[in-house]
C-alpha cells in the first residue's frame, strides 16, 4: 500500500522491498503446480474425491494467484512510475494458468467446492489466455480476480461491454 501512497516517505520506504517481493513469489512458484490449459469439465468426479482434493486445491490455487498478482501489482508499479524499457508479452513474462470459477472459488466448504467442480463449468487461463472464457463464460462464472485482469487486459469499457452482452453489469 505504501508504493501507492501520495506520501514521498511512504514510497521511498516501499520500494527498496520490490526485489525480496519479486524473489519470494519466485520461490513460491517451486511449489506450485500448472493445471493444463483446459480441463475436461464435461467429466463429473466422486464427490469424495473431490472434497479431499479441495485443500490442496485452495492452496494451489492461492499459490497461482498470489504469485500471479506479485508480478502484476510489480509491473504495474513500473509502469506507474515511468520506467523505462517496460515490454509487455501479456503474461508478466511467466508460463501461468490459474482456474477461473467464482463458484469454486468462493466455496466454504469441501463438499460446496464437490457440488461446484460437478455442476459448474470452471476455466483455465493460461498466459493470461481470455478467449475461451470470453466465448463460453457467464458473468456469474467471472470472479473479482478474473475481473480485475479482464479489466486490465481489455479495458474497462470493453469488460462491461462483455457483461452487459450477457445481461449483468460489471
Amino acid at each position: 500500500m505504501r508504493l501507492f501512497d501520495g506520501d514521498i516517505h511512504a514510497r521511498l520506504s516501499a520500494e527498496p522491498l520490490i526485489p525480496m517481493l519479486e524473489t519470494s513469489a519466485f520461490s513460491l512458484l517451486n511449489y506450485v503446480y500448472f493445471p493444463a490449459a483446459e480441463p475436461d469439465t464435461a467429466l463429473t468426479a466422486p464427490m469424495d474425491a473431490v472434497m479431499q482434493s479441495w485443500t490442496e486445491w485452495v492452496y494451489q490455487e492461492s499459490a497461482r494467484r498470489t504469485a500471479l498478482f506479485t508480478f502484476y501489482l510489480v509491473q504495474i508499479y513500473r509502469l506507474v512510475t515511468g520506467e523505462n524499457n517496460l515490454s509487455c508479452d501479456g503474461r508478466l513474462g511467466l508460463i501461468h494458468s490459474w482456474y477461473l470459477s467464482a463458484y469454486l472459488w468462493s466455496a466454504q466448504t469441501a463438499f460446496d467446492f464437490a457440488v461446484a467442480w460437478n455442476e459448474n463449468q470452471h476455466f483455465v487461463v493460461c498466459n493470461a489466455d481470455f478467449g475461451h472464457v470470453l466465448e463460453r463464460a457467464r458473468p456469474s462464472d467471472v470472479d473479482v480476480f478474473g475481473r480485475m485482469l479482464l479489466s486490465t487486459l481489455l479495458g474497462i469499457d470493453q469488460v462491461k461491454a462483455w457483461f452487459y452482452s450477457r445481461g449483468a453489469i460489471l
